[in-house]
């Protein structure tokens, strides 16, 4: 129970009203993304999308409780805003709630919150004491939106791309040159960087009399052409349809500009030189708390409370060898008889403990190991509060506060080369993504739209939007790109990119020299790092000296995308086989070299961090503040969680 919480996230892009698609009233049920999840006193809150010109009806999902005492819970409590929807016992089971169209906000979305209410009196404990607040937690997910009526089409390209879509399919000509399909994953990554994973980004070929179906469709068509970029919106695809037509560099720019905040200065459908320019890449040493979104950081009373802190290497420009937290703040003054803490860990692991009596100020710096780090990193930092003799009662607003200053508060990175395998990605790519069609690939659309696969996966670790280009392998090698994708590669080619794992009917993986001969077809991703430096993401495949691509690759490239990138951390190869399911293994080069951590344990040996874990603190998980998405628990990734905001609501706000 203390190291379960997962937290519901919020998707606000702009929703507009517009003309009814042509098509007939219906009713239909669309998943939500996301999921809320509650400890005992919390509020949270997730917006649900409701698509222009429907009519909601109703919200199911399911309700799990998970608490030592489930007899300590009395109720849980779910409201549309500020109209109670429904007030229900703390049991497991169905949910079914009536919604309306009042309850839909001007942003487009229903903001659905729950509350898990604690039973009057379990707060109190034999020695009147408070610190055994009830441990508990409330998860509603497989969360679906029931409406009804006629979905509106948008009208300008600022509403194309809204809270309610649910799949984006990218088309263009399958015959399309290398410099089209650049800018086709190009437009891949920046949608995808729009939408939470729930949300089905995919690639296809541009084919006339294809007609797609369902709430919340939108497909965007790049057509080649000359001159400047022009867009249109119609139904020429049964839904919305964008198409867009312009030079490959000019559809690789609109592509930018689908990702801009300035997109609602295009108050039409039908545009003329549609540009951005993708955000410059730099190195980044110092980023603040507010500038991780982090910028009302508030941790208040009796039991504990959570604030969480996303820092993704990516965010730094590059690889990261370590991390230094430094934490500046305010507390209350801590009442006699009341112990406080504050508590700071990364990715799990606590590396400071503080107690709060004498003072008010706070100052937390932290060294983090590079044995710690990972693409995606978890900052949490903790208030835990015990409540004087005698005070006991309902859960209240606590004496006790904590209030970080968000831009004296920062995270430092110290540049390097960073760790190995699959968990180089996708910071290693610095923002831009040299794409290579190896010699093997034959069907350069067909290698593309497996490409698409993997950048939609990766684009969710990434901090800004990647570019991608189509490059040479000799272009890669001995230029400055640090990273590439390199998609089926010849036997030679293969060599080059030093892989950990040749393809092949001859297969010999480190660390332990394990060699087996046999003749099964296979396909494989692995992340390797050529002598110059340069790293390399290749899928390859193998069916007796065919190395394009085939079902097996195609079957890798879909496993990989249901599941976050992270899910790959512990491997560098991960390979499909007929006869078995996709499995990842390690060469010996995965994470940061051994010397490096070593160093780093050394460095950090005088200075180890404070423990405490009184067994008596509460162990009530709760995001308070923030208003981020939260994903605290990276060692479930294969559950395929998925990141959601969660925030806690206090009159503070």
């Amino acid at each position: 129970m203390r190291n379960r919480l997962l937290t519901a996230a919020v998707v606000a892009l702009l929703g507009v009203s517009a003309t009814p698609l042509n098509q007939p009233a219906y009713a239909d049920t669309t998943p939500v993304p996301g999921t809320l999840a509650a400890g005992v006193g919390a509020t949270v809150e997730l917006d649900v999308p409701v698509p222009a010109g429907l009519r909601p009806r109703r919200i199911d999902a399911r309700l799990t409780i998970e608490a030592p005492d489930p007899s300590e819970l009395a109720k849980v409590q779910i409201a549309a805003g500020g109209r109670l929807l429904a007030s229900l016992p703390a049991r497991p089971g169905p949910v079914s709630l009536r919604v309306r169209p009042s309850d839909v906000s001007a942003a487009g979305v229903i903001p659905l919150r729950m509350t898990l209410v604690p039973r009057p009196g379990t707060t109190s404990t034999n020695t009147g004491r408070c610190d055994d607040f009830p441990e508990g937690l409330a998860t509603l997910d497989r969360i679906k939106l029931k409406v009804a009526g006629d979905e509106a089409a948008p009208e300008t390209l600022a509403g194309f791309l809204s809270a309610g879509v649910r799949k984006v399919t990218i088309e263009v000509a399958p015959d399309a040159d290398d410099a089209l399909l650049g800018a086709a994953l190009s437009t891949v990554t920046a949608v995808s960087s729009r939408y939470p994973a729930d949300v089905d980004v995919n690639l296809i070929p541009d084919v006339a009399d294809l007609v797609h179906t369902g709430t919340g469709a939108r497909v965007i068509r790049l057509v080649s052409g000359t001159g400047e970029t022009t867009t249109t919106i119609d139904r020429s695809r049964g839904v919305p349809t964008l198409t867009i037509t312009g030079t490959p560099d000019g559809l690789t720019s609109a592509a930018a500009a689908l990702t801009s905040a300035n997109l609602g200065l295009a108050d039409s459908g039908d545009t003329t030189g549609l540009a951005a320019t993708p955000p410059a890449t730099s190195e980044a040493t110092r980023i603040s708390f507010t500038d991780l979104a982090a910028g009302w950081a508030h941790l208040a009373g009796f039991g504990h409370s959570e604030q969480y802190v996303r820092v993704l290497q990516d965010s730094f420009g590059g690889p990261v060898d370590s991390l230094h937290v430094t934490v500046r703040g305010t507390h209350s003054v801590v009442p006699e008889g009341v112990n406080a803490r504050f508590d700071t860990y990364v990715n799990g692991t606590l590396l400071d403990s503080q107690d709060l009596s004498g003072g008010d100020r706070l100052k937390v710096d932290v060294d983090v190991p590079a044995g710690l780090l990972t693409a995606d990193n978890a900052l949490v930092f903790a208030l835990d509060a015990d409540a004087p003799r005698g005070r006991c009662g309902e859960v209240t607003a606590s004496p006790v506060e904590v209030h970080l200053d968000s831009a004296a508060s920062a995270v430092t990175a110290t540049h390097g080369a960073g760790p190995g395998g699959f968990v180089a990605f996708p910071q290693a790519f610095s923002g831009h993504v040299p794409v290579v069609f190896g010699g093997a690939a034959d069907d350069h659309f067909t290698a593309a739209r497996d490409a698409a696969r993997l950048l939609t996966t990766l684009q969710r670790f990434a901090a800004r939007p990647l570019t991608v280009e189509i490059a040479s392998l000799e272009d890669v090698l001995e230029g400055d790109a640090p990273s590439a994708v390199l998609l089926y590669p010849t036997e030679e080619e293969a060599d080059d990119a030093d892989l950990p794992l040749e393809p092949g009917a001859e297969r010999t993986l480190d660390p332990n020299g394990f060699t087996v001969e046999e003749s099964s077809r296979l396909a494989v991703l692995e992340a390797s790092q050529v002598d110059d430096g340069v790293r390399l993401l290749t899928l390859a495949a193998w069916d007796d000296d065919d190395r394009g691509p085939s079902a097996a690759s195609r079957r890798l490239t879909e496993a990989v995308a249901e599941q976050p990138w992270s899910a790959l951390a512990g491997s560098d190869v991960f390979v499909i086989a007929p006869h078995h399911d996709p499995a990842g293994f390690n060469s010996g080069a995965v994470g940061y070299p051994a010397d490096l951590v070593s160093e780093q344990a050394t460095d950090d040996s005088s200075s180890s961090p404070a423990e405490s874990d009184d067994d008596s603190t509460t162990t009530t998980r709760q995001l308070v503040g923030g208003g981020i998405a939260v994903l605290f628990l990276l060692v479930v990734v294969w559950t395929g969680f998925r990141i959601a905001r969660n925030r806690k609501l206090d009159a503070g706000k």
